[in-house]
């Protein structure tokens, strides 16, 4: 229909007898740009398929730890500090490095050193003192090894495999267990260095030279509780309980040091049974071996560590309680199943 005869029929329109209004507007005519097909154009999605362009490079970000240590001398060198409300400790470092004692170096190194840092063998403040440490600690292995085997021919309990090639594992085994002992965390490794030496000083027997030996030297105190211990047989893998009870008890005890040791249930680096495929299996063969073999022993060797686990859980653990003396000197397996709750 024409466009023109729409726009003249119509007629105004009247909104009643009270009020009269005028006429409506009529609509204005298109224009002529919007009857062409300009309106369908695609111009508009060139842009939306179009990635934006990515902003220019900026500074590289300095690393966090740079960001703390740069905070870290602001705050050291801070003209507006305030007074620091530390209380010092009433005892001075000369006084301590005097006594030779390695005292106050634990005090610095517990605090400020981070994880996998530092070993509380490196206390000794002069290097050809930790030399004489290394061989004092040598020395110790050697004499307990011959108090061990004074014939010089090696016993049923010094056997390291049961088939050809395990001494080689073993030998590996104790290659990685040192190497995993350094990657323990700083409380870890001087929870482990104060509690070695508090047993040593159980062992020295009072002797007030030997106790400023050990006090002195942490590798020698390791050395001497831990060869002392495995001389003398003081040990699980020796342990055989004569009663069903005996052997329960001692289980239990099992269960709870290894609880102590795992308290969230997730083993740690220092408990590894091995590097490789079926080392596991062969280290839980060779532990049914080893109480195999401690029953073949004679009868006073078998006597000799009876009295030797009871005397070891009495001096360590019995915490002059004469119940906890009692269960000691009765069930030989449970004095021998208190082990330390520390990995040397």
């Amino acid at each position: 229909m024409d466009p023109a005869f729409m726009l003249s029929s119509i007629k105004p329109v009247s909104l009643g007898k009270s009020f009269t209004g005028a006429a409506l507007s009529c609509p204005r005519t298109l224009p002529r740009a919007l009857w062409t097909m300009e309106k369908y154009s695609l111009d508009k999605y060139t842009k939306m398929s179009t990635p934006p362009e990515s902003p220019p490079p900026g500074p590289s970000k300095p690393s966090a730890q740079w960001v703390s240590f740069t905070d870290s001398l602001k705050e050291k060198f801070s003209p507006f500090r305030g007074k620091s409300t530390k209380v010092m400790a009433n005892y001075s470092q000369s006084a301590l490095t005097v006594s030779s004692t390695p005292f106050f170096l634990i005090q610095g190194k517990v605090s400020t050193m981070p994880p996998f840092k530092g070993d509380p063998d490196t206390t000794i403040n002069r290097n050809y003192m930790q030399d004489a440490d290394r061989y004092m600690a040598q020395c110790i292995t050697m004499q307990y090894k011959m108090t061990a085997a004074p014939l010089g021919v090696y016993n049923v309990q010094c056997t390291e495999g049961t088939i050809r090639g395990q001494a080689e594992d073993a030998r590996n085994l104790a290659l990685s267990t040192s190497f995993r002992m350094k990657q323990r965390t700083v409380s870890q490794k001087f929870a482990d260095y104060t509690e070695t030496r508090r047993k040593a000083l159980i062992g020295a027997h009072g002797c007030t030279y030997e106790e400023k030996l050990l006090a002195k030297f942490p590798i020698s105190a390791r050395a001497y509780v831990r060869s002392g211990a495995e001389a003398k047989s003081t040990c699980t893998r020796y342990a055989n309980g004569a009663t069903a009870a005996e052997k329960y008890m001692a289980a239990c005890v099992d269960k709870q040091s290894m609880s102590r040791l795992v308290p969230t249930g997730v083993y740690g680096v220092t408990c590894n049974d091995g590097n490789t495929k079926q080392v596991a299996e062969y280290k839980r063969v060779q532990a049914l071996a080893a109480k195999f073999r401690a029953n073949q022993q004679p009868s006073l060797v078998k006597e000799s560590i009876k009295f030797e686990s009871a005397k070891y859980a009495r001096d360590y653990f019995g915490h002059l309680c004469s119940y906890e003396e009692s269960l000691f000197n009765s069930f030989p397996a449970v004095a021998a199943s208190m082990r330390p709750s520390i990995s040397y």
